[in-house]
């Protein structure tokens, strides 16, 4: 009895909750791999409690993470996708009653429903720079703030670049 008793709360605790934050292991979490220089893939995967809003949080969480540490604060998001996966648990069991009056038996059965679960995936593939990159970047390009995210406040931006003024002849 034991025995069957602690493999259920493990279980429980397993399924039980929403993804924690945090590198991916048994129950979901981020991954990331750097592509080139500056630029990361980044999925976040959550299990059946997990809503496809919070595995976009998770991933755009992980990217700001790896923009800081790489002391590029800022990036741009160049390609994205999200999947929900759905696995088959098993059947809930089947209950069968039997009533008998005289010579009729009646019997009713319920359960044998198909239980599964939907696991959301986001992959985002994000191209991160400097305050320097950043500010010679043309105006329309539009940067997520790493800090901000992070919820640290808005990062310093660097001066835009000096532009030579063209030289006019002399006459």
């Amino acid at each position: 009895m034991y025995r069957v008793t602690a493999v259920t709360v493990l279980a429980m605790v397993l399924v039980g909750c929403a993804t924690q934050y945090g590198p991916r292991g048994i129950t979901g979490g981020y991954a990331e791999q750097q592509i080139a220089e500056g630029t990361y893939q980044v999925e976040f995967t959550g299990n059946g409690f997990t809503s496809p809003a919070a595995a976009r949080a998770g991933a755009m969480r992980r990217a700001a993470e790896i923009a800081v540490l790489t002391r590029r604060p800022f990036f741009i998001v160049a390609n994205s996708a999200e999947d929900l996966n759905t696995y088959h648990l098993g059947y809930t069991p089947i209950d069968c009653t039997s009533t008998g009056y005289g010579q009729r038996v009646s019997t009713t059965c319920t359960g044998g429903h198909e239980q599964t679960a939907t696991k959301p995936t986001a992959m985002i593939v994000v191209r991160m720079f400097t305050a320097e990159e950043a500010a010679a970047l043309p105006a329309h390009v539009v940067l997520t703030d790493a800090n901000l995210i992070l919820g640290r406040g808005p990062t310093p931006k660097a001066p835009p670049p000096e532009v030579t003024p063209p030289q006019t002849a002399a006459r």
